[in-house]
């Protein structure tokens, strides 16, 4: 059974990962390597590259975790994605 989580998405060239791009809450964690696209409020869309994920709980077992930091990466050039 998935249970909900919180997902923030991180820039890699913020300092200690401070400020969070996105936060949401999902059943699924995008895997490194994977390709997200955040619309804004002004219907432009971002793309970003996942390049690490921090798992945080307090138990041990795949299923036990609340929250997941993503850490992404800008993807400015439509030929990388």
């Amino acid at each position: 059974m998935a249970e909900e989580r919180n997902i923030s998405f991180h820039l890699t060239d913020d300092k200690n990962f401070k400020n969070p791009v996105w936060a949401i809450s999902d059943t699924l964690v995008p895997a490194i390597g994977d390709s997200i696209t955040i619309e804004s409020v002004d219907d432009a869309f971002d793309t970003y590259r996942v390049v690490g994920r921090n798992w945080n709980t307090a138990k041990q077992g795949a299923s036990s975790f609340t929250q997941v930091r993503v850490i992404v990466a800008e993807v400015t050039d439509p030929w990388f994605l």
